[in-house]
């Protein structure tokens, strides 16, 4: 099945709200989703801003190649606010680590005991965010 970027006509029941004008706004929303009152671009404040519904956006990203693209571009964005305030600290960082467990983010604790040779426990802690 090829997928293209314009408008396919209806085959039946509601009309879909899908047209250019919904990729202009999209586009609008990821360049401009603070001054919208955005902390970080979600699909779900896309949804929102564009006024359809999460199951419309997800129908859409498997219909149409460019606002399947533009979705990816939101996600790619908040996984970089997430980072960047996150490491300076300007986010709640439970929020963020929450979030950016969507992303492939998790955080691992290795805990490993090492005995010495006069029988003392020595033990070492590790705690890292991986991807």
């Amino acid at each position: 099945m090829n997928k293209k970027s314009e408008v396919k006509k209806n085959k039946g029941g509601r009309p879909s709200h899908y047209n250019a004008t919904i990729i202009e706004k999209t586009k609008y929303y990821i360049e401009n989703y603070k001054q919208l009152g955005q902390v970080i671009p979600t699909q779900c404040g896309l949804c929102n801003y564009l006024k359809i519904s999460e199951d419309s956006s997800i129908r859409w990203k498997k219909e149409y190649d460019e606002f399947g693209e533009l979705l990816r571009q939101i996600e790619l964005k908040q996984q970089q606010e997430l980072l960047n305030n996150g490491l300076a600290g300007s986010f709640n960082s439970a929020i963020t680590k929450l979030i950016l467990h969507k992303h492939g983010y998790s955080e691992r604790i290795e805990q490993s005991t090492d005995l010495t040779s006069k029988g003392e426990a020595i033990t070492g802690i590790v705690r890292e965010i991986v991807k």
